[in-house]
């Protein structure tokens, strides 16, 4: 077991230095992504908002929400390769893994969906603020031709 997954990227040459930027992305990218939100190194995220300026140009820090999907979308190779090779071994109980890994993740995903698209989906109707309301009752009373965008 020691051969497969992380063991075996971590003792490959060509695939160390790949893995660990990776893994050192991740992190970064949590500890950028959460920012400001944590009390502790808040001077940090000051000082990086002052100083650095890719940082500052970036403006919402879960923006680096995307480095860890990267992250994650290049290590999740090595852990689904781990999984295949794993199956493709003799051993009876490694034929059953992708399958059941494969059922967990569909469960997964349909546990997460549930509450957005099921029978308990806070989604529904709702009536517009009144500012809205007042908003488009001016609009309504202007002879003017003109176009206008409402976003929430």
């Amino acid at each position: 077991m020691r051969d497969t997954g992380a063991f075996a990227v971590l003792e490959s040459p060509h695939l160390r230095r790949l893995a660990l930027s990776m893994a050192l992305t991740a992190l970064a990218s949590l500890v950028l992504a959460v920012g400001p939100g944590i009390s502790a190194p808040n001077d940090l995220f000051q000082w990086f908002w002052e100083h650095v300026p890719p940082y500052r140009v970036l403006r919402d820090s879960h923006k680096f929400v995307a480095l860890l999907a990267l992250a994650y979308a290049n290590l999740v190779v090595f852990g689904l390769q781990a999984l295949f090779e794993l199956a493709s071994q003799p051993f009876q109980a490694s034929k059953r893994l992708v399958p059941v890994g494969g059922g967990v993740l569909l469960a997964t995903t349909i546990i997460y969906a549930l509450p957005m698209l099921g029978p308990w989906a806070p989604l529904g109707t709702t009536e517009f603020p009144d500012d809205w309301q007042d908003a488009r009752s001016v609009l309504d009373t202007d002879p003017g031709d003109y176009n206008v965008l409402l976003l929430p």
